[in-house]
């Protein structure tokens, strides 16, 4: 589970997360555990469920994902129906006006869906951690002059 606080309520909000259920059984459970360890975290998983993801298969997922996370398709530049795969779906192209971009130079503007953290303190060589790995900088922009 993760909690965000919420600025505008003062409140703390539980993320929706995709597959929220199957990660909690994966990461709570023995045997989803034993799996989680097995194949999961491996990089073929993930290459063989990018690939599902852009078969015409995927598109059945298309209308629970709109469902589960109130995403407004007024938005969207296409209609569900016009989506080849769930991958498709995931990069759709938005109407022009959808989301202005602000222009005061005195604040941040985030250009995606999605939730922005900021960490106080940070090592170079333990940037970022994904799924129990941690990786540096280095690794991140693949180049160690511009890391330095």
């Amino acid at each position: 589970m993760i909690q965000v606080y919420n600025r505008k309520t003062n409140n703390y909000e539980v993320e929706k997360v995709a597959g929220g259920n199957y990660i909690k059984w994966s990461y709570d459970s023995p045997v989803g555990k034993g799996l989680t360890e097995l194949l999961v975290k491996k990089k073929l998983f993930s290459k063989l469920y990018g690939a599902y993801c852009d078969t015409s298969l995927s598109k059945k997922k298309i209308s629970n994902f709109i469902k589960d996370f109130d995403i407004d398709m007024n938005i969207s530049s296409s209609a569900i129906e016009d989506f080849n795969n769930f991958n498709d779906f995931f990069v759709r192209s938005l109407k022009e006006d959808a989301r202005p971009i602000e222009t005061n130079n005195n604040l941040l503007i985030s250009p995606g869906d999605g939730r922005l953290f900021a960490y106080e303190n940070i090592s170079v060589d333990k940037l970022v951690q994904v799924k129990g790995i941690h990786y540096s900088l280095s690794e991140l922009i693949a180049d160690d002059d511009i890391a330095k």
